[in-house]
């Protein structure tokens, strides 16, 4: 099996949160094999959505911009993605689906449902290599920082390594299939003839008249800040699956609000409101760090390896007391967002 190049770590950890944590903007990139060159990641363009648009405009540019985004930083023929490549496709299909998710509250496309399900596919392999990805570099600017004379450590981060190859290399066989051009291919083509009929709750059938993009957004964040308000009440204290559909009720009102930001004049108000969601959901992400981790160390089978054994206790040690910290991170983050100005009103 041919390796990927590393960079060498240059770990950050943000204050507050344990130093299993990775940050989401950390350059943890890997470079092709066979001298492919690398590309840089592209972040989420800002959507423009005009404030009288249709609803109809309004689908046709947020999925537009959902599916610039995954190609933006899915790599040519013959390269491996980087880490943070991997980490925006990921984002990309995230908020395809999401959006999807919250406009078939209006309109009905098989279309795009279709789309949806294949994003969902293609993002359960690039979740695979991420979460080597995350789990190693929180192994390296974490316990392995802490400890560099103990050979266990070098056993299982090498046992980590192994697995994050394979699963770079199932991304790369994906990235490359016909299948993930198809989805690309027929998500446009879905797009550029508007393939969906507006659902009218008081009709027994389908209009193909969408309304408003504005009132439909404001209704659409009502419903999504109201369930971050219940999900969130007495956070620190809940236990972990509660603390995970926090993370995603978060995560659906972020992206709505990225979606919607320019049919609401209140530019200050809304990088407010982004804000304080992205660190209450980048608190509530560390709890879902250290399940993936634990998974990882049984998947890799690192608990019943006498080399990397006492690797693997250690590290379940250190995601305990993660825990206490992130507890209290979640207290502070439940008062920030019940603080928060809704933009849209």
């Amino acid at each position: 099996m041919e390796f990927l190049p590393k960079a060498n770590p240059s770990p950050t950890v943000v204050a507050g949160q344990s130093a299993l944590r990775l940050v989401a903007d950390k350059a943890s990139d890997r470079a092709s094999a066979k001298g492919g060159r690398a590309l840089n990641h592209i972040k989420a363009r800002p959507i423009e959505i005009m404030s009288d648009a249709p609803l109809d405009d309004a689908i046709a540019l947020t999925l537009s911009s959902c599916l610039d985004h995954f190609l933006a930083n899915k790599p040519g023929p013959g390269q491996f993605s980087t880490a943070e490549q991997i980490h925006q496709m990921r984002v990309a299909l995230r908020r395809l689906r999401a959006a999807v998710a919250l406009f078939r509250r209006a309109v009905r496309s098989p279309d795009l449902s279709l789309a949806a399900e294949r994003a969902k596919a293609i993002a359960a392999t690039l979740g695979a290599a991420r979460d080597l990805d995350v789990f190693e570099n929180n192994l390296e600017a974490g316990p392995f920082a802490k400890f560099r004379d103990e050979p266990s450590f070098y056993a299982l981060i090498d046992a980590v390594e192994c697995h994050r190859q394979r699963a770079y290399e199932d991304t790369k066989m994906l990235l490359d299939s016909a299948q993930t051009a198809q989805f690309a291919t027929d998500l446009r083509a879905a797009l550029a003839r508007r393939s969906w009929l507006s659902v009218d709750v008081h009709a027994p059938i389908p209009t193909d008249a969408p309304g408003s993009a504005k009132l439909f957004a404001a209704s659409a964040l009502n419903r999504l800040h109201r369930r971050v308000l219940k999900r969130t009440k007495g956070l620190a204290t809940r236990p972990e699956h509660e603390m995970h559909l926090a993370r995603i009720a978060l995560k659906k009102v972020r992206y709505a609000a990225e979606f919607f930001h320019s049919l609401f004049n209140d530019p200050q108000s809304v990088r407010h409101y982004l804000r304080v969601a992205a660190k209450a959901q980048d608190e509530l992400g560390a709890f879902n760090d250290m399940a993936v981790a634990t998974r990882l160390l049984q998947d890799i089978g690192a608990t019943n390896d006498a080399n990397t054994s006492y690797a693997s206790g250690f590290v379940r040690g250190w995601l305990g007391h993660a825990q206490e910290s992130v507890a209290t991170g979640a207290a502070k983050s439940e008062k920030a967002l019940r603080n928060m100005k809704p933009f849209w009103r």
